[in-house]
């Protein structure tokens, strides 16, 4: 994939897209019960097509942490946080549907972010994860994000996966709440685009979002 080389005083310093299609008062920030943390390949960091970028503007508990060198990213103590049961969401061999999950505190959900290689090699090499405990999700519906094509049958991307661990984790209210925003976003970039190409050509912008 080609990357869209934009001058970084042309980007939004939080959506990271150019600042004249930037979205970010358009989005509202949602409080939830359990906190999701993202652990982003460096090279996704100043893609626009990362959708891991959105989390923390929706998400009151969201957070980004850069992988900068090829072992290694913070200590534990940057990562992790306290009093909370931590799950990676990633879909191994030994993931646990996260609709079997019945936790008995605050769970904290760590999400490797990058291509399929990328996100396997950190779950696999990077210390502070590899021993994880894995949950996985199964989609319901189709992908509605068009900037990327999904690298499996009924994939979908980073912001797409945690919400819909967040509807099994804290209900269909949040999940709703969370695609209402997303579907704001990809209208934005829709128009950001100034044209249509066959990748999102099937996408229509939904009407009625809160």
């Amino acid at each position: 994939m080609s990357v869209r080389r934009i001058e970084e005083s042309e980007r939004c310093p939080r959506c990271y897209i150019k600042k004249m299609w930037c979205y970010c008062d358009q989005l509202e920030l949602l409080d939830s019960n359990h906190s999701v943390t993202i652990v982003m390949h460096k090279r996704e960091y100043f893609l626009t097509s990362n959708t891991a970028h959105i989390i923390p503007l929706v998400l009151h508990k969201g957070k980004t942490v850069l992988k900068e060198r090829e072992s290694g990213i913070l200590n534990e103590d940057d990562l992790f946080l306290p009093d909370r049961e931590i799950y990676m969401l990633y879909p191994d061999e030994k993931a646990v549907p996260i609709e079997e999950l019945n936790p008995k505190s605050p769970i904290q959900l760590i999400v490797p972010d990058g291509t399929w290689v990328q996100a396997r090699k950190m779950g696999r090499r990077e210390p502070l994860l590899k021993n994880l405990r894995t949950v996985s999700i199964a989609p319901t519906e189709k992908s509605r994000y068009f900037l990327r094509k999904q690298g499996r049958e009924h994939g979908v991307c980073t912001y797409e996966a945690i919400a819909y661990a967040m509807k099994h984790l804290e209900g269909e209210e949040l999940y709703q709440k969370m695609m209402n925003q997303f579907e704001k976003v990809l209208k934005r970039l829709h128009e950001s685009r100034q044209g249509v190409t066959k990748r999102d050509e099937a996408w229509k912008p939904k009407d009625n979002l809160e």
